[in-house]
């Protein structure tokens, strides 16, 4: 199983607190946003960590060189999305993705979607209840009462849906379901646009691959350090 850490994103919602730099290597406690998602990966006992990153950022890009982890770097040289971004980690294992500017504490939930992966599924999607308000900013997830997946939405209407989950930066992708994204990629790829991971699994799951949801526990406290004010309230609860 490898991790994949998609970090080739411009941050510009974060330039205020960055000055120009990566906001992947914000600190939090000490230790940088991205050193978070290393750490998650590595406690769920991955064989390789794959960061995807941009040849733009040249200080991320250092960082990674000079990491006691071996971290091995892709670039995504076209901000393509992340269906693309994910597909450039190679197909030939399942793959914990996990989007390092969303940060969980005290625990990480990165262990339980392995699990998951490990007993047969091959889509594992994190999800966490929002507010009505806050459905047009998410993902959201339909799924049974058995928590299997239905259909994935990218920001919908609150009207357009009755659910409130919303993914919340971590999937779990079995090495059956990598070969599919690499392969749908050519029937849905568009110079014009990016390419995004919602459609690819909503495909998936109509070709009956295993989906399921996997909620949030309550000791997983999710920051999104990708925002000014997610970041401030890291800073504040992890000490």
């Amino acid at each position: 199983m490898i991790a994949i850490l998609p970090a080739a994103g411009k941050g510009t919602r974060m330039s205020g607190l960055t000055a120009g730099g990566s906001k992947e290597l914000l600190p939090v406690s000490g230790r940088p946003v991205f050193g978070w998602a290393v750490a998650e990966a590595e406690e769920a006992l991955v064989d390789r960590i794959v960061a995807i990153s941009s040849p733009d950022k040249e200080d991320l890009n250092e960082f990674l060189q000079n990491q006691p982890t071996k971290i091995e770097t892709a670039m995504q040289f076209v901000p393509d999305g992340l269906a693309p971004a994910i597909a450039l980690a190679g197909s030939h294992d399942s793959a914990l993705v996990i989007l390092p500017d969303t940060l969980f504490y005290p625990k990480m939930p990165s262990v339980r979607i392995a699990r998951a992966l490990s007993e047969g599924f091959d889509i594992v999607v994190l999800t966490e209840r929002v507010d009505e308000s806050a459905v047009s900013s998410y993902g959201i997830v339909e799924a049974d009462a058995n928590g299997g997946i239905l259909h994935l939405l990218e920001k919908p209407a609150p009207s357009a849906t009755k659910s409130r989950n919303a993914v919340a930066g971590r999937y779990g992708l079995s090495e059956r379901m990598m070969e599919f994204l690499s392969e749908a990629l050519y029937s849905l790829s568009d110079e014009n646009e990016e390419i995004a991971l919602t459609p690819i699994l909503n495909l998936a799951i109509k070709n009956d691959f295993h989906a399921i949801a996997l909620a949030v526990s309550p000791d997983e406290q999710r920051f999104d350090c990708g925002s000014p004010e997610g970041y401030r309230a890291a800073c504040e609860a992890i000490q």
